[in-house]
């Protein structure tokens, strides 16, 4: 999954590497911050690069859900422990991990991230369901092609579920 991003990031961290550089990783929607290919994405850095990956236990499967607006203050505090360690921090943020970071760097006033990698992150927003909300709402996908799922996206209810935060209105943009 990780396969090309691996050898472009190590060649980058070989090169750049510092004792004051750490790799702080969020994962994305509906995901464990565990799981395998996150697990070997921190085995592969570290080993190659020697700069520590930490893997950030936040937001697990359906926590994954509730509203951006809470999510980004609660890692925020989470990162902010693990950041201390460093002069200069890595953020990766693969899919909603990417959108989270990009909150925290927004409301992180003298933050040390050196580096933002956003990995398939819909940093424009995105029309239509995401796959994990397709799978938890089956019908959701084809209402989300309806002209007026905008209203139901940006009304209170909608806003309670993190996916919608980010939804990209193709006929309202």
């Amino acid at each position: 999954m990780f396969g090309e991003f691996l050898i472009a990031l190590s060649g980058l961290l070989a090169t750049a590497y510092t004792s004051g550089v750490g790799i702080i990783h969020l994962h994305g929607l509906g995901e464990f911050h565990d799981i395998p290919d996150h697990l070997n994405f921190k085995s592969y850095v570290e080993k190659e690069t020697g700069i520590p990956v930490h893997l950030v236990d936040t937001h697990n499967w359906l926590t994954s859900l509730i509203p951006l607006e809470r999510q980004v203050p609660e890692a925020l505090v989470k990162v902010k422990e693990i950041a201390a360690q460093y002069d200069k921090v890595i953020a990766v943020g693969y899919s909603q991990g990417g959108i989270v970071w990009r909150g925290m760097i927004e409301m992180w006033d003298g933050h040390n991230v050196d580096t933002f990698i956003s990995i398939a992150s819909p940093q424009h927003g995105m029309a239509g369901a995401p796959p994990l909300l397709a799978q938890l709402v089956p019908f959701i996908d084809s209402i989300s092609q309806s002209p007026s799922f905008y209203q139901f996206v940006y009304s209170y209810l909608g806003q309670q579920i993190a996916p919608l935060n980010y939804y990209l209105d193709p006929y309202h943009y």
